[in-house]
């Protein structure tokens, strides 16, 4: 049996992976773990559940290079195959096949276009980055894609669709229930609870979220918009409130530990990142069964193909249009609209964890039997 190697940039403990690696396991593919960091938490975890095959990587060109050393003994034993997780992972992996010949499939969580808007803030780091994106799309063996974007990305750049696989990120349906919405929301209160759930950072765009937020308390339209997560921006959205006199009506609520309860708890979804190579906050709060407003990105795509009647994808970034759809949105959802949405977990049940991983096992199954 081949050995698939899973090669990531850390060395935290990750559900996500060390799940990918036991359930493949009892499948019988054979397994290691390479990371491009320290030692840590993960290492121990992956040794303690049977992988002999875990090492650790430096960054840089000894790392590199004791990569390609490792890679060269473990395929005298059996063919060797790379699952690269994430950019740097990406990027290892494709001077690894150049050096030494050992495909990789890419799991793709870099998000499409990001760096070509990253060039109006960075334009040569941007640059260098999208140059060795464009070496690792073509040197893959496979591509993971996430979502509907990625592969569209991926199209536009001429990839050979032979080569993409559009599996989504999977996710564990039972960790996102819907609560008793009654008790949960309160009816009589005519405060429309907006929430974002996300990493402050520019691409995200929450700057416009307060800011439609604005426009909507500018036209009497009462509402709190309530702001999940950290990052770099929360200074630079911080003084964005306060200049626009809301601080009344937005709250940052950091990063929380009870986001299936924020959102059983809140009338809209509000997502607005101008790209995601999934954006699983989103199949999260679909889930959950709030209703979404959404800028054209990631899963939001396949939700406005299924016609998701709790899903509004708006296009633009213009505070005023935005604040028009989404009032136009929320009085379809209060006129009943959502009564009749589907059981997300039928609707979407492609996106089911177990499901997924059996489609990964089989697109590494795939890969084995044509190279017999």
């Amino acid at each position: 049996m081949p050995l698939v190697i899973h090669l990531i940039d850390f060395s935290a403990r990750n559900f996500w992976v060390e799940d990918q690696m036991d359930y493949f396991k009892e499948k019988g593919i054979n397994q290691g773990l390479l990371t491009i960091s320290s030692r840590g938490e993960i290492h121990e975890a992956a040794l303690g559940n049977g992988f002999d095959k875990v090492q650790c990587i430096n960054r840089g060109f000894f790392g590199f290079f004791r990569a390609c050393n490792l890679l060269s003994k473990w395929s005298k034993e059996e063919t060797v195959y790379i699952y690269a997780h994430g950019q740097l992972a990406s990027i290892y992996a494709s001077f690894i096949r150049s050096f030494i010949g050992i495909d990789f499939v890419l799991c793709h969580h870099q998000q499409p276009r990001f760096f070509s808007l990253l060039r109006k803030r960075m334009f040569i780091r941007a640059s260098i980055h999208m140059a060795l994106a464009r070496f690792y799309l073509i040197r893959a063996h496979r591509i993971q894609s996430f979502s509907p974007e990625v592969t569209r990305d991926l199209n536009s750049k001429r990839i050979n669709p032979k080569k993409i696989a559009e599996i989504p990120l999977g996710m564990k349906f039972e960790n996102f229930l819907k609560f008793d919405t009654e008790s949960t929301r309160q009816k009589t209160k005519r405060v429309t609870k907006i929430v974002s759930v996300s990493r402050l950072v520019w691409e995200k765009r929450l700057d416009l979220g307060i800011r439609t937020v604005a426009e909507l308390l500018n036209r009497g339209v009462v509402v709190h918009y309530s702001i999940v997560g950290e990052g770099p921006e929360l200074p630079n959205l911080m003084a964005l409130v306060k200049d626009l006199g809301i601080e009344k009506h937005v709250t940052f609520l950091g990063r929380r530990k009870d986001v299936n309860v924020i959102l059983n708890s809140s009338d809209v979804f509000f997502h607005l990142s101008l790209t995601e190579s999934y954006g699983q906050v989103l199949m999260e709060a679909r889930l959950v069964g709030i209703p979404i407003f959404s800028s054209a990105c990631g899963v939001a795509i396949e939700m406005e193909k299924l016609k998701d009647p709790i899903v509004y994808v708006f296009n633009g970034s213009n505070p005023n249009h935005i604040a028009d759809e989404l009032l136009r949105f929320s009085r379809m959802i209060e006129s009943g609209l959502n009564l009749d949405a589907p059981n997300p977990r039928n609707l979407y049940r492609n996106h089911e964890y177990e499901r997924v991983l059996r489609e990964v096992e089989s697109l590494f199954h795939e890969l084995f039997e044509s190279d017999l």
